[in-house]
């Protein structure tokens, strides 16, 4: 869960799945699905 409110506040970067073999600061590529729905939400995707 903290991961979550994490990114929001751009703490963890994006599409970062906040999985134990992951690191902390590691960028990853979101799926182009959820990119279209959460850019309803946010200008920076």
């Amino acid at each position: 869960m903290v991961g979550g409110w994490k990114s929001f506040i751009d703490h963890v970067p994006i599409g970062n799945t906040g999985g134990s073999n992951v690191p902390p600061l590691k960028r990853m590529e979101m799926p182009e699905d959820l990119i279209k729905i959460l850019k309803k939400y946010r200008k920076t995707l």
